[in-house]
């Protein structure tokens, strides 16, 4: 079980990072961080910057991971850390996903009937705001790689993904980073 866990907390760790760009690009002022991409279909808070930023992150994450960790890389790693594509692959695709899920997620919840207007920003979508952007990654890479990660391992990521996603907004509210706690 507990290998089971670690290569899933391992696959996962790329994806969580892309995650949390758009937030970043737009605390930063990137180019295009701040100017909503399609306000009526995704709400205002979502931006261009995470499209280039989240590859980019997602990359130096599996290359951290490369070099900082090489055992547990060779130990719990579900592809080939030595392949320098395959890291780079990897790890856009992951960050590529994770924008990817959050932006569908965001599509969808703005389609739920709610008076017609759907579910406003901001305003909580449980379980689907904490886990759009793993669904994303693994969606990425099992269509762009071909790699599945499994069932068993996919449920895991979820379950890190409800425990550990509001941990990390709320330490973004605490900051500065977030408006609210969710």
């Amino acid at each position: 079980m507990q290998q089971l866990f670690m290569q899933a907390f391992w696959f996962w760790l790329p994806n969580l990072v892309g995650n949390q760009c758009g937030g970043w690009a737009r605390h930063l002022h990137l180019p295009g961080g701040t100017k909503p991409l399609w306000e009526r279909g995704l709400g205002a808070n979502k931006t261009l910057a995470p499209y280039y930023l989240a590859p980019l992150v997602g990359v130096a994450a599996v290359y951290l991971q490369r070099y900082f960790f090489p055992d547990i890389c060779h130990r719990f790693g579900l592809f080939d850390y030595d392949n320098t594509f395959m890291c780079w692959f990897v790890g856009a695709t992951d960050g590529v996903g994770a924008v990817v899920g959050d932006h569908v997620k965001s599509f969808l919840k703005r389609r739920l009937p709610n008076g017609g207007k759907g579910i406003a920003p901001g305003q909580p979508w449980w379980p689907w705001d904490y886990i759009d952007y793993t669904f994303g990654g693994i969606i990425f890479r099992y269509v762009f790689i071909g790699y599945w990660v499994g069932w068993s391992r996919t449920i895991l990521i979820v379950i890190m993904g409800l425990i550990i996603h509001p941990i990390g907004n709320g330490l973004g509210y605490l900051i500065g980073q977030h408006k609210t706690w969710r």
